[in-house]
């Protein structure tokens, strides 16, 4: 009987070793500053912008084939397609690209939905003007991964989306670089439940040049009226930069969600530069007023920067809500708006707001029905509560929470 007791005892003790020594290798294991460093302002992280930025675009530059799909063709030198347009002509919906150089003077037109067109770096450059590199405004379902689509200066869109509202188009483009176009690297006006994943969009057409060529990075919406969109647009680990006006244009649609971007267009890149974000409500019969989300984004203007982050113009949106992520433009509030109110309900959360320290403006000037900001740290005048209907603030600083409310029962 006892040995018996021992041997269980002798088991339990092996196999409570074994269980704390998985615990200790895998724990995480955290090694926190004390330096006198460690409380220093995030400024002189922005004075590095020149560095950072290359570093984060050399991460969203590499290219990740989707290997779940199996190609019906290869397309490429001494392949039985060199051209993309003549294997889907001939039919295909799933192609592989080699990872070559793909010169084209007109636009690629898929003349089937559904298609999927996949390389881990093939490069499709415009070599002549055209409309667009892909055409796809007559296409519901469009997936393309791995590719770098260069307008090159020459193209007015890299993809060129825009439907009308009854026909419903999903698209889905991940791991692919958009550069160069001359007006807009993605139109995608009158989508529907459309993703962009791990996308790298830019307005340059080579990597070691300032230039900013393109207006807008992704385009949602007219500018004039009329027109109306629905659904979700999905931006998820996204990069832009270099863009001449805005890294996003949103108008007239129900929803666009980032998440775990990157926003970087700058003001000395282009002078013409409105905002990284440019929201509107639409506008006639209708019409559709955004919800804008922003989820542990990253949006920087650097050093001169003088025009905000979000921008909301014409016509009052729905919701803007962000939650976690980093703003920062140099002599202008983060978030801005003229129009009174530009937003049903703005609700921020845990989010960093800053400026250059001599700016002594506020880093939030938009007028909304409801407000809700809380556990943000915001420098230098946080909130201008001057035309907000109803407003509840508790940030990181607050030691009670500052609020217009009234209880209803008293």
């Amino acid at each position: 009987m006892q040995s018996k007791l021992g041997y269980r005892l002798a088991a339990l003790m092996v196999i409570l070793t074994l269980f704390l020594l998985l615990i200790n290798y895998s724990a995480p294991t955290t090694n926190y500053s004390s330096n006198n460093n460690a409380g220093k302002s995030a400024f002189t992280f922005f004075e590095d912008y020149e560095t950072w930025i290359p570093k984060g675009y050399e991460q969203y530059g590499e290219f990740s084939v989707n290997t779940s799909l199996t190609a019906e063709v290869v397309v490429g030198a001494g392949e039985k397609y060199e051209n993309i347009q003549d294997a889907l002509d001939a039919g295909y919906l799933c192609l592989y690209l080699k990872k070559q150089r793909f010169n084209i003077t007109e636009p690629i037109t898929p003349p089937k939905e559904d298609f999927y067109i996949v390389s881990d770096g093939a490069e499709i450059v415009a070599v002549e003007p055209m409309s667009a590199v892909f055409d796809i405004l007559n296409i519901r379902y469009a997936h393309l991964d791995g590719l770098f689509i260069n307008g090159n200066g020459l193209a007015e869109n890299c993809v060129d989306a825009m439907r009308t509202p009854s026909q419903v188009p999903v698209h889905q483009i991940q791991n692919c670089k958009l550069w160069g176009a001359t007006f807009a690297n993605i139109d995608l006006t009158g989508c529907e439940d459309t993703l962009l994943f791990n996308c790298w969009i830019d307005g340059r057409i080579i990597n070691d040049s300032p230039d900013a060529i393109t207006e807008y990075g992704v385009k949602i919406g007219e500018f004039g009226d009329g027109y109306r969109t629905g659904g979700q647009i999905n931006l998820i680990h996204c990069l832009f930069g270099f863009h001449r006006k805005a890294d996003i244009y949103a108008k007239n649609i129900a929803e666009v969600k980032l998440a775990n971007c990157l926003l970087a267009s700058k003001t000395m890149w282009s002078h013409e530069l409105e905002a990284h974000i440019i929201a509107e409500g639409g506008t006639k019969e209708n019409a559709l007023l955004p919800t804008l989300e922003l989820t542990n984004c990253w949006v920087e203007n650097g050093l001169g920067g003088d025009v905000p982050n979000i921008l909301i113009r014409n016509r009052m949106i729905s919701k803007l809500t962000v939650v976690g992520g980093m703003f920062y433009t140099d002599n202008s509030p983060n978030i801005y708006s003229q129009l009174n109110p530009c937003a049903e309900t703005i609700t921020l959360i845990s989010a960093l707001s800053e400026n250059n320290p001599q700016y002594q403006g506020y880093n939030i000037v938009a007028p909304a029905q409801k407000l809700v900001s809380i556990g943000n740290t915001y420098n230098w005048q946080g909130i201008d509560k001057t035309n907000v209907a109803t407003y509840l603030i508790f940030d990181k600083d607050d030691t009670q929470i500052e609020t217009n409310l009234t209880n209803q029962n008293k």
